[in-house]
């Protein structure tokens, strides 16, 4: 009795200091396939960015790439959160997921039949984001449909948590990948990372209202955003913060990426990826 006692007690113990969310199995799933997955993501970055280099070492091109994956996200993201609103979330994201492997696969295959070249490389980024974006908004609701409000907090926390594991062990990987297999072989594993969360999205109820009534809320909602901004401000004066901020911080980055990518040293790779790990724990 007193064994079987001890063994409740530990047994007890482990599951009031695991995280609950990671009691559950379906969220789980989801977290490990997202952690591959950011992690190849993370990697991809850092190869394309020094492909470009390699095949086109402008500076333009360079900062062209950072400002074309940010672009869909200002496009698309809007009015794909109204279509997420609208259809199956869990549809949304396998064809999202999708679309993004074929994308990364296609500069894999182009990459390693010696195809690519600069105009190639940032459509390839562009497409990137816009799958980015289309996917946010219906990523996002996921969480909540498949964990419970008592799991909820702790769900939210560990999404953060690997958004950092994954920017911090990504461009380390892709620095050590690049000398050895090239960025190709980068590019396809980004790709089977998306498979991968592919694999792992639920089947969701369709909880949306019809597209109509959507796209008027939609309509509605931005208009009142614009109207409320107007008026107030405050929020005013933290976006111009914001905007003032963000626009020197990218130009730092693209500077400091610029200067890190026109050294041409054999060890540049693993440098330049283990610099970036150092950058996202600064950021953490």
């Amino acid at each position: 009795m007193g064994v079987s006692k001890t063994t409740q007690d530990t047994l007890r113990h482990e599951r009031n200091s695991m995280p609950s969310a990671f009691l559950n199995s379906v969220f789980l799933r989801i977290w490990l396939a997202s952690l591959v997955s950011g992690t190849a993501v993370a990697a991809h970055e850092t190869a394309a960015t020094w492909t470009m280099h390699l095949i086109s070492p402008s500076g333009l091109f360079i900062s062209l790439m950072a400002s074309l994956a940010s672009l869909p996200f200002f496009l698309f993201t809007l009015p794909a959160g109204a279509f997420a609103d609208a259809f199956n979330e869990g549809r949304i994201l396998r064809l999202a997921n999708l679309w993004l492997a074929g994308c990364a696969g296609a500069l894999a295959l182009l990459g390693w039949a010696g195809m690519l070249n600069p105009a190639l490389l940032l459509a390839g980024v562009f497409l990137l984001g816009m799958g980015f974006a289309i996917n946010a908004p219906a990523w996002a609701s996921l969480v909540p449909h498949v964990v419970t409000d008592e799991e909820l907090p702790s769900a939210s926390t560990l999404s953060g948590v690997q958004l950092n594991i994954s920017g911090i062990l990504g461009p380390a990987l892709a620095g050590l990948l690049l000398t050895r297999v090239g960025a190709p072989v980068v590019f396809a594993l980004n790709s089977l990372g998306f498979l991968l969360v592919f694999a792992t999205i639920p089947t969701l109820k369709k909880t949306g209202s019809d597209l109509s009534q959507t796209l008027d809320s939609f309509a509605h909602s931005i208009l009142s955003a614009f109207r409320y901004v107007g008026q107030a401000e405050n929020v005013r004066n933290i976006l111009l913060f914001e905007t003032q901020f963000s626009v020197f911080l990218s130009w730092s980055f693209r500077r400091w990426r610029r200067f890190y990518s026109s050294k041409s040293c054999d060890s540049m790779h693993l440098r330049s990826g283990l610099c970036l790990p150092a950058w996202e724990l600064a950021q953490s």
